[in-house]
């Protein structure tokens, strides 16, 4: 059963809406709280932040490839493997928000340019055990589903550590 996606003008509310979120809840924090772990086990808001950043590189770049590309074909990278080869997770929050926020900028430019049709630009995605069908519209989808997953989750930390 295929995924259901939301209608592009509600990813591109949402992928609009979500840096302003995260940084209304973060407002106040000192970097010592923005590191804080609230529960073992658990990610800190610089960790949150760092995975958001690394599912748009990842999920980002596959945008820019299916649309600069006549329908790529790639191993899909997971974002939590991308994250390693980064330095995310050892930046200061304020300075990672800024990048956020930079590539979230250029991300919404390019959504919003685009007619349509090019929504439906696609990839072949092959993992480990399958191959897939994906399409620009996927991944944008995708981005600000999971990121709308993750709010809650800084919520949550924001309250253990103002505590």
């Amino acid at each position: 059963m295929a995924k259901e996606l939301m209608p592009p003008a509600a990813v591109l509310a949402q992928l609009s809406a979500q840096p302003g979120q995260i940084a209304a809840m973060t407002a106040g924090l000192s970097e010592s709280e923005l590191r804080t772990v609230p529960e073992p086990g658990e990610w800190s808001c610089v960790e949150i932040l760092g995975h958001l950043r690394a599912c748009g590189d990842v999920w980002g770049g596959y945008v820019d490839r299916m649309l600069n590309e006549d329908h790529p074909a790639f191993r899909y990278l997971s974002p939590r493997t991308w994250i390693r080869k980064t330095d995310y997770n050892q930046q200061d929050f304020a300075s990672s928000f800024k990048a956020f926020n930079g590539q979230r900028d250029k991300l919404l430019a390019v959504l919003t340019a685009l007619k349509p049709q090019a929504w439906q630009r696609g990839a072949t995605v092959k993992t480990a055990n399958r191959t897939y069908e994906r399409t620009v519209h996927y991944y944008a989808h995708n981005l600000a589903n999971h990121e709308g997953i993750h709010l809650p989750q800084i919520a949550k930390t924001v309250r253990a550590v103002r505590k």
